[in-house]
């Protein structure tokens, strides 16, 4: 499907608070990130980098590491506390009690987010770079 996730279930011991956690596996618009991507982050390369195929190279590379980054930062900023099982409410130990992989949902905000940080900073450091 064109959006799908993980997701992890969580429950709290102490206050019985329940929560879920979601990590995208959205393949289309990963790719399609990493595809869009990679041609700004090849012209950032190609101002130290002579050889236009390892420019494309770095440009995939830096693609798909800066997706993975900016995936990163908002994970730790928003479900944090979740990846490392303490309740957010009252700082509980939380209990995993179920996930799978669902597919066909809609893509939440977090998502989104990830995907349109991951475009603007390929294309905003192209243009800083003088690439065009």
């Amino acid at each position: 499907m064109i959006f799908s996730s993980c997701v992890q279930f969580y429950r709290c011991q102490a206050c019985a608070s329940e929560y879920s956690s979601v990590t995208p596996t959205s393949l289309l618009p990963i790719t399609a990130v990493i595809a869009f991507t990679t041609g700004p982050w090849a012209r950032v390369a190609s101002r130290v980098v002579p050889y236009r195929w390892l420019c494309v190279v770095l440009g995939v590379v830096a693609a798909i590491a800066s997706l993975w980054l900016i995936y990163a930062l908002v994970e730790a900023l928003t479900t944090g506390k979740l990846r490392r099982r303490i309740c957010p409410k009252c700082g509980a130990k939380l209990a995993r009690t179920g996930g799978g992989f669902h597919h066909g949902i809609v893509p939440d905000l977090g998502e989104l987010l990830i995907y349109i940080l991951a475009i603007a900073l390929a294309c905003g450091l192209a243009a800083a770079t003088g690439g065009t």
